[in-house]
């Protein structure tokens, strides 16, 4: 559980040492909250279209084909790109910039935390092989690229609301979400190292991107920008 753990952590130090050193507890608990949630939303809904078929593990989308196995990742991609994309929206777009960016760091610390402690207690009950030093290392390069995509996007959503293209962020973000998580799911169905490899540059540059853009945005944010209901 540490080294993922550490990858969340090492993304909220990323961000202290670009000079966000007011750290916002209230919104990094708030982005916990939202992963706790889509944790048991959003595999309910990526679930419903295998109620009542043969299918109860990977195995058995892998036993039907490629094509099969394509249409899964795609879905399962997707769904995680718009409910997560959607929930952080809502949450953040009537928010101070800094304080969208503490809801992404606070979504991708929750992420970093709660799925390692879910796949520990699986371990335990179920049983299988703990995860080798170099997995653990990826999972920690993983943990602190997804800290940072999260943190991109809900800069990016907060921003976009507050200018008027609210809803086309919303759905650009969607997508590039959904593509990188359909290639996130699609490894976990193949084991492919390229797939791997093409889901971490993936995110890797659009993290960049985002944080290119919405960085220099927060930082120049006012507080009579504030948005006022």
């Amino acid at each position: 559980m540490f080294f993922p753990i550490a990858g969340g952590f090492l993304a909220l130090l990323t961000f202290y040492l670009l000079g966000f050193k007011k750290i916002g507890g209230a919104e990094i608990l708030l982005g916990f909250v939202l992963v706790a949630i889509t944790l048991f939303v959003q595999p309910l809904i990526q679930n419903a279209p295998f109620l009542g078929t043969s299918i109860r593990s990977n195995s058995d989308i892998v036993a039907r084909g490629t094509s099969f196995m394509i249409i899964v990742a795609i879905w399962l991609g997707f769904v995680a790109g718009f409910f997560q994309e959607g929930l952080k929206y809502i949450f953040c777009r009537n928010r101070y910039l800094r304080d969208a960016l503490f809801i992404g760091v606070g979504f991708g610390l929750g992420e970093a935390i709660l799925l390692p402690l879910i796949q520990a207690v699986q371990l335990m009950t179920v049983g299988g092989i703990p995860p080798q030093l170099t997995t653990s290392l990826l999972s920690m390069g993983e943990r602190y690229l997804a800290t940072l995509f999260h943190a991109g996007t809900t800069i990016v959503l907060a921003y976009s609301y507050k200018n008027g293209f609210g809803r086309k962020a919303l759905l650009t973000l969607s997508i590039a979400h959904g593509i990188v998580d359909t290639f996130a799911a699609y490894y976990q169905l193949t084991q492919s190292r390229i797939i791997l490899l093409i889901t971490y540059v993936l995110l890797l540059l659009v993290s960049l991107l985002l944080l290119h853009y919405g960085l220099p945005k927060v930082r120049e944010e006012r507080e009579e920008d504030r948005i006022v209901w």
